[in-house]
């Protein structure tokens, strides 16, 4: 498995995040399966937001970008480049029912759209990290940003200054 858990199981996990804007904090329990999953592939989540209950997405950095491929591939969801290679990842048009026939957006159904994305997600992007053991508890993890770091564009994953 990605990360050992499922969509489900990992909404009751406590996992803490927190980055240069915001101090450590609980994250809201629809984001935990995919930011434990994309941090499982090697990636860093930066921000998160459930959706209440439209506007789901996930910005994360240091991300493959044949993984972050693979992971558009895999469909729910929409992959944009922002800035500083830095991806957000959004629902794919489900919550403004751009899909002819869709069901009227509420938690429920995007629950049921998540879990399903969750699944999607084991079937065909466990290959694409190694093994990890999810910690029940995971600690506060707190990223200082130099304000050097990426300036100039965009740079390759692996590439340029790290930050500190």
């Amino acid at each position: 498995m990605l990360i050992g858990k499922t969509w489900a199981q990992a909404k009751k996990l406590e996992v803490i995040r927190g980055n240069w804007m915001q101090p450590p904090s609980p994250l809201e329990p629809g984001v935990k399966y995919f930011v434990l999953a994309i941090e499982a592939m090697g990636g860093r989540t930066e921000f998160s937001c459930e959706g209440h209950p439209d506007g789901f997405y996930i910005l994360f950095t240091h991300l493959r970008p044949e993984i972050v491929a693979a992971i558009a591939s895999v469909g729910y969801f929409t992959i944009a480049i922002t800035r500083h290679n830095t991806y957000r990842l959004s629902l794919l048009g489900h919550e403004h029912a751009s899909f002819r026939g869709a069901p009227a957006w509420t938690e429920k159904y995007k629950a049921s759209i998540l879990r399903s994305a969750a699944k999607a997600w084991e079937l065909n992007l466990a290959a694409a990290s190694p093994p990890v053991n999810v910690v029940e508890e995971p600690a506060a993890v707190v990223f200082d940003v130099d304000p050097d770091y990426h300036v100039g564009g965009i740079v390759p994953v692996g590439e340029g200054k790290e930050p500190t």
